[in-house]
């Protein structure tokens, strides 16, 4: 059986045909390939691109935070400063005031032991002229006193209003005569603890911490009831640290806290804590 000629013809031309169309599709493979991956690359970028923008962004909320606290500190460092500031403002206006209450309530003493002994003279003059001798009489028959009445001695809160007011003048040899004059004349008054503790201030004063801080010592010890106590302790820390004794002042501070939690000193005493070294 003869084969037409042209069924040959046709089968190379579907070859022909058959490997052409195979090479159309490999090229599109290929190109279909070379944009997934060019897809994938350019995915890839934007995630790095992502990842670096979270790296900032963390960054950045990192060092806020930090800039929050540094704040915050810095903040709490401030109040605590004007807390202290406040509180010795506070401590001066209450010395003022006692000051001024001192000094009218001893100019009204005063005025009125004058009176006092002006009607004492009084007194004393008309009985004189009531005991005095009739004209003719004898003289000399009664005897009249040549010399004023004797003064009395001075009073306890006197001697402490006078020794106050020598202080707040800036007088302050004066003012430790004073207060060391109270207490030989009352060592057990009610005034002893504070008297001895403006001795250990006067020292404070003038610059003499190692005075202070023995002066200061006897309040503790010898007036341990005293009101003065905890501020002489807060003294005591201070004039160590004048000494350049960090340590010591470190534990008296502590000893503050512990003993008179909620007293003023106590508060001045923690501030001072945070910035001993």
């Amino acid at each position: 059986m003869r084969i037409p000629k042209f069924i040959p013809l046709g089968l190379a031309s579907l070859g022909l045909c058959l490997l052409l169309l195979s090479c159309v599709q490999r090229g599109e493979f290929r190109t279909f390939q070379g944009e997934v991956r060019r897809g994938l690359d350019l995915q890839g970028q934007r995630i790095r691109t992502l990842q670096d923008e979270l790296r900032r962004i963390s960054n950045r909320l990192d060092a806020l935070e930090k800039d929050r606290d540094a704040i915050r500190e810095q903040m709490a460092k401030l109040m605590g400063e004007d807390l202290v500031v406040m509180q010795q403002e506070m401590a001066t206006l209450r010395n003022e005031v006692e000051t001024l209450t001192h000094r009218q309530t001893g100019g009204l003493e005063e005025l009125k032991r004058t009176q006092e002994r002006l009607d004492q003279r009084v007194k004393l003059l008309e009985q004189r002229l009531l005991e005095s001798p009739p004209a003719g009489g004898v003289p000399g028959a009664t005897a009249l006193p040549g010399a004023p009445p004797p003064q009395e001695a001075p009073k306890v809160e006197d001697l402490y209003k006078e020794a106050r007011y020598a202080f707040e003048s800036g007088e302050y040899e004066r003012a430790r005569k004073g207060f060391q004059d109270l207490l030989a004349r009352q060592p057990d008054s009610r005034l002893a603890g504070n008297a001895q503790f403006w001795i250990g201030e006067c020292y404070f004063r003038e610059g003499n911490y190692k005075q202070a801080i023995l002066e200061y010592e006897k309040v503790v010890s010898q007036y341990p009831q005293s009101t003065k106590v905890p501020s002489a302790l807060l003294k005591q820390g201070m004039a160590f640290e004048k000494l350049g004794d960090a340590e010591t002042a470190r534990f008296l501070y502590r000893k503050i806290t512990k003993e008179h939690p909620e007293s003023d000193q106590a508060r001045i005493a923690e501030h001072r804590l945070k910035q001993l070294p």
